[in-house]
């Protein structure tokens, strides 16, 4: 192997050993590299004496990973912060579309008063499943949609829940309204496992590609 082709495989290491996030931060480097190494000169001997200055390979790619490491965690801080807002976005959205309300008069528009404790009990799903996720949790990341036994069973223990706790609080609900709230938190829950599945490719592909 001769000078070039030591170089540019000293590159090609550091370039993939460093772990870079993103293919622009990854381009960027090689070319500092390669411009690091252009201005030592063209000779054999300039080369060699460039590769010799430049020290361990191991030491230096060990360096790069250390300085880089810190964009890593704010990118997937980033995704994370996303799976959230994204996520709470959508449930708020589900429970204003079924506790909305139409009248006459000032109070034209207005959210039912069950809108409050539908926001609140979604929010604590959300923010359950984006845990879950992150930790690896099978059993409550799973695709609802894509198992149909676990989303009615899923539907029916949000509805058993909504029941039990009228009756412990003496306020009363009808069945059929039980049995929409519990729809919507379902929705909560397969929505939110969506978004995080496309989310987690999107981080993926962005420290991949």
């Amino acid at each position: 192997m001769d000078e070039r082709q030591a170089v540019a495989a000293l590159i090609d290491r550091l370039v993939r050993e460093s772990r870079v996030g993103s293919r622009r931060a990854r381009a960027e480097l090689r070319r500092e590299l390669e411009s690091h190494f252009d201005e030592a000169g063209s000779s054999p001997e300039a080369l060699r004496a460039a590769m010799e200055r430049f020290g361990s390979a191991d030491a230096v790619s060990d360096g790069f990973r250390r300085a880089y490491r810190r964009g890593r965690v704010a990118l997937y801080v980033a995704k994370v912060v996303a799976s959230i807002v994204a996520s709470a976005a959508v449930a708020l959205a589900l429970q204003a579309a079924v506790n909305v309300r139409i009248g006459l008069g000032a109070d034209a528009l207005r959210l039912a008063p069950g809108y409050g404790i539908g926001a609140r009990t979604s929010m604590g799903i959300v923010l359950l499943i984006v845990a879950a996720w992150e930790l690896g949790i099978e059993p409550l990341c799973a695709r609802l949609e894509r198992r149909p036994v676990r989303l009615l069973t899923t539907l029916a223990a949000f509805f058993a829940v909504i029941c039990v706790t009228h009756l412990a609080t003496d306020s009363a609900i009808a069945p059929a309204h039980a049995l929409v709230a519990s729809a919507v938190l379902t929705a909560v829950w397969t929505s939110t496992i969506a978004i995080l599945s496309r989310l987690d490719v999107a981080f993926l592909n962005r420290l991949g590609g």
